[in-house]
C-alpha cells in the first residue's frame, strides 16, 4: 500500500469478493483497536455491523459490473464492541493479478452523525402529529423572505409575490381545501388558495400588528374550483433579521357561520323593518323602567325623539295604576302579556290615553326585560285620539 493512504487521516481498506479484508490501512487498524496488519484477511462482520456488512457483500457482488462510486452511511465495530459511524464513498478497484475488490474511503461521523439522526427522528415525530390532525395545518416558506423594515405597502406586495411554498400541509389542509384524491398539497402553488385580495391584504396588516403571533385571523381563500371560503387563521411566524422565514398554524373553514351570520343579520333588517313600519309604539325597557330601544312611532304618536328617552327612566312620561318599573318586574314570573290602560305626557305637554300589553322578552337573572305595545285610545264620536289635558 501507498505510505500516503497507510497514514492518511482517513480509513480505507479494500474488500474481496470473498467478503474478506484484502487491504486496510494503519489509520482504520489503529482506530479499531488493531495491530497494523491484523485485519488483514479478516471477515468483514469482523470490523462492520452486520446490516454494513450486508450491505457491503451486495457490492462487492457487483463488481466490477457497477463501479460508480457511491456514497453512504457505515457502521463499524472497535475491537473492544463499541460503535464508530462513519460516511463512506465506495467504489471498485483492482490490482495486478486480483480480481475487482470494492475500495472504502470513510471518515468519522461523531456528533454531526448524532445531530442528523436527532433531526430525522424529530421530524418523523413532527409529521406524526401533524399529518393524522383533524384541523388543517400548514406552513409556508419563503425562498425570498419578506422584508419587514419595508413600508406597509412594500411588505403586502411581498407576501403575495415574493418566491414561496407549502412546506408540511396535512391531508386535512387538501380535504378543508377540496382537493382531489391523489393531488399533493405541498406540490401546489400557494397563491392557488391564498391570493391578493382586499380580505387578504387586510389579514396581512393584522399580522404585521400582531408580528406574526395571532389567533382567529380571518382571510378569504380559495377551494381548488375556485369557489371563496372565508376562513379564521392561528399563525406564528419566524423571523430573523426584520425577515420573514416562514410562517405557519391551523386554518378553519368559517363560510358556515358567515352564511348563519348574514342569515341572521337579513332577519334582523326585516324585524326591523317591520317595528319601522309598525303603527303602534313598541317600547323594550329593562326592569328598572329605562328605556332601551323604541320604534319610529313613538316620536310619530307622542312627539319625543328616540334618542332623547334612551337609557332614561319612562316613568317620567308613561304613568298608570302602578309604576313602570313594577310592571316590568311583574312580568319575571307572568306565563303571559298583561294588559293596562296607561297615560302618555306628549312632548307638547298633552297627555293620551294608550292601551297597553306588555310581555317578558327575558326573565334569566339579570337579563330580565320587557316590550310594551302601546295603542293610542281613539274618540269613539270624532274618531280622533283621546286627548287627556
Amino acid at each position: 500500500m501507498d505510505h500516503h493512504w497507510d497514514t492518511a487521516p482517513v480509513l480505507y481498506d479494500v474488500i474481496g469478493h470473498d467478503g474478506r479484508v484484502e487491504v486496510c490501512n494503519r489509520t482504520q487498524s489503529e482506530l479499531l483497536g488493531y495491530g497494523d496488519r491484523d485485519l488483514v484477511g479478516a471477515s468483514i462482520e469482523q470490523i462492520y455491523t452486520t446490516r454494513s456488512a450486508e450491505t457491503l457483500r451486495d457490492l462487492v457482488a457487483r463488481c466490477p459490473a457497477d463501479g460508480a462510486s457511491q456514497d453512504m452511511v457505515l457502521q463499524m465495530r472497535h475491537r473492544d464492541g463499541s460503535l464508530l459511524d462513519v460516511t463512506a464513498n465506495t467504489g471498485s478497484v483492482s490490482t495486478e493479478g486480483r480480481e475487482s475488490g470494492l475500495c472504502t474511503v470513510k471518515t468519522r461521523l461523531g456528533g454531526v452523525f448524532q445531530r442528523l439522526h436527532q433531526l430525522e427522528r424529530d421530524n418523523e415525530v413532527l409529521r406524526g402529529f401533524v399529518q393524522p390532525a383533524r384541523d388543517a395545518c400548514w406552513c409556508i416558506e419563503f425562498f425570498e423572505p419578506v422584508d419587514l423594515t419595508a413600508p406597509e405597502d412594500e411588505v403586502i406586495r411581498q407576501m403575495f409575490e415574493n418566491q414561496c411554498s407549502w412546506r408540511l400541509c396535512n391531508d386535512a389542509m387538501a380535504r378543508l381545501y377540496e382537493y382531489p384524491s391523489g393531488v399533493e398539497f405541498n406540490e401546489q402553488d400557494v397563491r392557488e388558495v391564498f391570493r391578493r385580495n382586499t380580505e387578504n391584504e387586510d389579514f396581512v396588516r393584522i399580522l404585521l400588528d400582531a408580528r406574526f403571533n395571532i389567533d382567529g385571523a380571518p382571510s378569504l381563500d380559495y377551494l381548488y374550483d375556485g369557489t371563496e371560503i372565508h376562513a379564521e387563521n392561528d399563525v406564528r411566524g419566524q423571523i430573523e433579521n426584520g425577515h420573514l422565514l416562514r410562517m405557519w398554524g391551523n386554518v378553519r373553514d368559517l363560510s358556515g357561520h358567515k352564511r348563519k351570520e348574514k342569515e341572521l343579520s337579513d332577519r334582523l333588517d326585516a324585524m326591523r323593518d317591520i317595528l319601522s313600519a309598525a303603527p303602534d309604539p313598541i317600547l323594550v325597557l329593562r326592569e328598572d323602567g329605562v328605556l332601551e330601544a323604541a320604534n319610529p312611532a313613538f316620536e310619530w304618536c307622542f312627539g319625543w325623539p328616540v334618542d332623547s328617552q334612551l337609557g332614561r327612566d319612562i316613568s317620567a312620561i308613561v304613568r298608570g295604576d302602578k309604576p313602570v318599573a313594577a310592571m316590568v318586574s311583574d312580568m319575571r314570573l307572568a306565563s303571559s302579556a298583561a294588559d293596562s290602560a296607561l297615560q302618555v305626557t306628549c312632548a307638547n305637554g298633552s297627555v293620551r290615553t294608550c292601551d297597553a300589553r306588555i310581555a317578558a322578552l327575558g326573565n334569566e337573572g339579570n337579563d330580565m326585560r320587557a316590550v310594551m305595545t302601546l295603542r293610542v285610545r281613539t274618540d269613539p264620536v270624532n274618531g280622533g285620539a283621546h286627548d287627556a289635558i
